[in-house]
């Protein structure tokens, strides 16, 4: 089951409309010690591969030397007129066990008003931080959210020290965003002891992008 969502949240622009809990954090997923530089396989022009549900015809991203990251989607309306929805945010690539892992920071956005971005829209507005499980490979990126994540929760599977909140957008009522306030130090344990219990491991459930251009 995809939680992609539309019209930017960032690579990211992913998560929405399937009454799943979203995942943020007021600090860094990573640490000093297990950030890495932008590897270069996953730099340069890349697209959504397959077709796209709704309006979405497709999503471009663009992945820049100095971390970068353009993302681009692109709607057609019922009524054939066409709109680009475009994010911009910094993203820290980091490895747990082997495993590659992006920390993205969203910084803008062009897509103020539109309804389908809801909690998202807040992102850049608080430096709040999305967490990507990355897979290289052939020319391709596959990126997974933790959605899995919120039920580990539920069933008190990770660490007391993965501490929370959630965020509340309306007094009285709170939105399914959890957001969390531990360190990278914290994330990097629960990854390397549960990531399993975070991320899915069905190549379906991630979202595949295929180069276009390196840079």
């Amino acid at each position: 089951m995809k939680h992609w969502f539309g019209a930017a949240a960032a690579l990211l622009l992913v998560l929405s409309g399937t009454g799943c809990a979203a995942v943020y954090s007021l600090k860094p997923y990573y640490t000093e010690a297990n950030a890495v530089e932008l590897p270069p396989e996953t730099r340069g022009l890349w697209q959504l591969k397959g077709k796209q549900d709704g309006e979405i015809e497709t999503v471009r991203l663009r992945i820049l030397p100095d971390g970068e990251v353009n993302i681009h989607e692109f709607h057609k309306s019922k009524d054939g007129k066409e709109r680009v929805f475009s994010t911009t945010c910094k993203v820290r690539f980091f490895k747990v066990e082997g495993s590659l892992y992006a920390d993205c920071l969203p910084e803008k956005t062009d897509c103020a008003g539109d309804s389908a971005i809801g909690t998202a829209m807040l992102l850049t507005r608080i430096p709040a931080h999305m967490l990507l499980k990355v897979v290289a490979a052939d020319d391709t990126l596959r990126f997974f959210y933790p959605e899995l994540l919120p039920d580990a929760l539920k069933k008190g599977l990770l660490p007391a020290d993965l501490t929370w909140t959630t965020l509340e957008e309306t007094p009285g009522k709170n939105s399914p965003a959890l957001i969390f306030t531990a360190p990278g130090s914290v994330w990097e344990k629960v990854l390397r002891k549960s990531s399993t219990l975070l991320f899915s491991s069905d190549p379906d459930d991630g979202m595949l992008f295929e180069r276009v251009l390196v840079q």
